[in-house]
């Protein structure tokens, strides 16, 4: 049972690796310049908020249902967000540039390139990889 929960758990991490920046990259798109900070504070409260709440539903959850019913709600939601996410259609803005051709991989090495220059990122990721191992834990 544990290696099941071990497994949604790294699942679920390497999937946010992905989609959070993403999803940030994306608050652009939704809102006119004068809302962004406060859409990024909304963003970043409600993802808070989350963080405080979700082990506490989720553990009540466990002790009333048991860990499949858990798991298939849990399953559930991320089934249901992906389809919204897939329903979910934003005109291409003139503020984001679109080049064709460019390359998910030349992204990546460009990004970890960025990191591996700037000493501020090196040690907010060290920061954020324990957090994420300690709330995990």
């Amino acid at each position: 049972m544990i290696w099941l929960i071990c497994g949604v758990y790294l699942v679920q991490s390497f999937s946010g690796l992905f989609f959070n920046p993403a999803s940030r990259a994306f608050i652009p798109q939704l809102v006119e310049n004068e809302q962004l900070v406060a859409m990024n504070s909304l963003v970043s409260t409600s993802e808070a908020l989350i963080r405080i709440i979700d082990p506490v539903v989720g553990g009540a959850l466990f002790v009333l249902l048991g860990l499949q019913p858990v798991l298939l709600l849990e399953s559930g939601g991320y089934l249901f967000s992906a389809l919204m996410l897939l329903l979910f259609r934003v005109p291409v803005s003139e503020r984001v540039p679109v080049e064709r051709g460019q390359k998910l991989a030349g992204e990546l090495l460009q990004g970890v390139r960025l990191i591996r220059e700037d000493r501020v990122l090196i040690g907010l990721i060290i920061v954020l990889m324990l957090v994420r191992l300690g709330s995990g834990a």
